[in-house]
């Protein structure tokens, strides 16, 4: 028995009619038509129906975009009560998509919900996408923008500026791991000057199958990964080159080195990946870190994860790493044989209560 947005399929026996398994077909059909037809206003519309302390569409600065200005935006879901001494604390909810796709709407109802409920403020935050022009370093600036504007406006909105946390899957994860760990003084990083000065203390990160280094393939990666493809290095650091190195090449340490160096690009190249390597800003001093991977990544290879957390051993980082056996990008099973060591319920509530754990202690109990 299959279940596909929502439609039961159930097989069919020899009896049943071929107009039975056509209507079958016919509503399945419609039913994806009907998810997918939704606007990602209308989705968020469903998504933040009845919530009284939502700030929808906060623009956080402007962009020179591929033919004119670009806005961009954040959905602001506030607490309906105060239950923090200095103000609600803030998690950045950063969405992936390869850095060069996705959107903000991300989140469940019942998700964010379970964080306003305790006195937790969530940011959905749009960003610039890995393409025409941009790379993965301006997703990121943006996302720091993003922080530094509810930094720059947290008396406003009744916001804690010592107690932020990040959090995302996939390009979303590498980001939440950066956004928490590069320093906001960073020469590549300096975004929106209006914003400068305003810099967020972070206190937790949680980070769901992320990409935690550009570098050390040889202890980090895996071949058939994204970071093993040319393009894919291309796109994430913005840079152009006519080498297009075969993938069993760049899991090399070397080579991929060089390789990375040979990228022509506005921005010193090497610097760019540096920023964007996760492992070179861990430290003793870093945010307490939750990272989970699943054990069959076939994306973002899962050595990357225990690399980082051998590193974050031997740094006395506080990180805790949870594998999921048996899991895929999305901590799925590959297939209906097999099980993974962690259910999706089980996960979500454990991101949950790390980052909650980690904003200390309310006025009063909730």
């Amino acid at each position: 028995m299959t279940n596909i947005t929502g439609v039961t399929l159930v097989p069919c026996s020899n009896k049943t009619s071929m107009k039975n398994r056509e209507f079958i077909l016919a509503l399945m059909l419609l039913a994806a038509g009907n998810v997918f037809a939704l606007t990602a206003k209308e989705r968020a519309d469903q998504i933040y129906a009845g919530h009284p302390n939502i700030v929808r569409d906060l623009q956080y600065k402007t962009v020179a975009g591929f033919d004119d200005l670009e806005q961009l935006s954040m959905d602001l879901i506030l607490p309906e009560k105060n239950l923090y001494a200095e103000g609600a604390p803030v998690v950045l909810f950063i969405h992936g998509g390869g850095w060069s796709g996705g959107e903000r709407y991300v989140l469940d109802r019942t998700t964010f919900k379970s964080y306003t409920d305790v006195g937790i403020a969530v940011a959905c935050i749009s960003y610039r996408l890995a393409k025409d022009g941009n790379s993965a370093l301006d997703c990121l600036i943006d996302c720091k923008d993003a922080a530094r504007f509810l930094v720059k406006h947290a008396e406003t909105y009744g916001l804690d500026p010592n107690r932020f946390a990040t959090r995302g899957h996939s390009a979303g994860g590498h980001l939440a791991l950066s956004v928490a760990l590069v320093p906001d003084q960073a020469a590549l990083l300096r975004g929106d000057p209006s914003l400068a000065g305003f810099t967020p203390r972070f206190v937790s990160v949680v980070a769901e199958a992320p990409l935690t280094t550009l570098f050390n393939p040889e202890q980090a990666d895996s071949l058939g990964t994204i970071t093993t493809k040319p393009q894919a290095l291309k796109k994430i650091l913005g840079g152009t080159s006519a080498k297009s190195p075969p993938p069993e090449d760049l899991i090399n340490n070397n080579t991929r080195a060089a390789f990375i160096a040979s990228l022509q690009s506005a921005a010193p190249i090497q610097q760019v990946a540096r920023v964007l390597s996760p492992e070179f800003w861990l430290q003793s001093s870093s945010p307490a870190i939750l990272l989970v991977h699943g054990s069959a990544d076939p994306l973002i290879s899962v050595r990357g994860a225990r690399y980082f957390k051998r590193l974050a051993d031997e740094r006395g980082a506080k990180v805790v790493y949870i594998e999921v056996k048996n899991g895929n990008h999305s901590f799925r099973s590959p297939d209906a044989q097999t099980t993974t060591s962690h259910s999706l319920k089980e996960l979500h509530q454990g991101n949950r209560e790390f980052t909650i754990k980690n904003m200390g202690r309310v006025r009063h109990p909730y």
